[in-house]
């Protein structure tokens, strides 16, 4: 990603994830998901005129966190399970503060 000079330029880049796969898994993902989607316009807004996409970081901040509470909303719904029967969480991570802002919220709320 390429990002015009400014507080954005710092998050742009890319992400990865492995997976180990084989018999005995120190992990598995369970039966039940949550999901949430909304159409915001916090990111990448076309600009005939400019190279680098427009970025509305509050906005951005404010969608990862509505988008992380209802995610988790819908998950406890279908499982019928809380939050102290997870025992760890998996993060998109475009910065730290966002995570821990979203995270220290669903703490508090649980």
């Amino acid at each position: 990603a390429s990002y015009a000079k400014g507080p954005a330029r710092p998050t742009g880049g890319a992400g990865a994830i492995a997976f180990l796969l084989g018999r005995d898994p120190v992990f598995e993902f369970g039966p039940y998901h949550g999901t949430y989607m909304d159409d915001a316009y916090d990111f990448y807004k076309p600009n005939p005129f400019s190279e680098y996409p427009t970025v509305d970081g509050p906005q951005t901040i404010t969608s990862y966190i509505t988008a992380l509470d209802r995610a988790f909303q819908k998950y406890s719904e279908k499982s019928g399970t809380g939050f102290d029967s997870i025992d760890f969480f998996c993060f998109h991570c475009p910065f730290y503060k966002m995570v821990f802002k979203a995270f220290s919220q669903l703490c508090g709320k649980h």
